[in-house]
């Protein structure tokens, strides 16, 4: 996969800004992703690009750093199909009660709303809490 470049909306504090997300597969098919913003640089690498996010949103966390995008939002999460398919690039927004419907994929790096967004253990919380919710509806 060749390398490719998106702008992403971010907060540090509450000072909006914005930032650059690289993303590629290394030799090895890892996923790559590199965020640069206000001068400084995150890399990491992971098995798909969903994992190599959430590893750069836990560094970011630390200094109350967000980025923007439906790969931070609470509600999203990828299948694990869609992480085969798409290397993790795609994937759903989960409603309580709801199983995944193919009109609910997105782009891990669209822009989503401030109101939207949450930590990295947040946003697998709610993903379990989705797991049980249709559980729960079939009992």
């Amino acid at each position: 996969m060749k390398e490719k470049t998106r702008i992403v909306d971010m907060l540090i504090g509450n000072l909006k800004t914005q930032g650059s997300i690289s993303y590629s597969l290394t030799d090895n098919n890892e996923a790559q992703i590199i965020l640069s913003y206000e001068q400084r640089v995150l890399a990491q690498i992971a098995k798909d690009f969903f994992e190599a996010l959430c590893l750069i949103r836990l560094q970011l966390e630390a200094e109350n750093i967000i980025i923007l995008c439906n790969g931070s939002r609470y509600d999203a999460y990828p299948s694990g199909m869609s992480r085969q398919m798409s290397n993790g690039l795609a994937l759903y927004i989960h409603k309580l009660g709801e199983p995944s419907k193919r009109q609910d994929l997105v782009n891990i790096f669209d822009r989503a709303d401030m109101e939207l967004i949450s930590s990295v253990s947040e946003q697998k919380d709610f993903y379990y809490k989705w797991l049980a919710s249709l559980s729960n509806k079939n009992s």
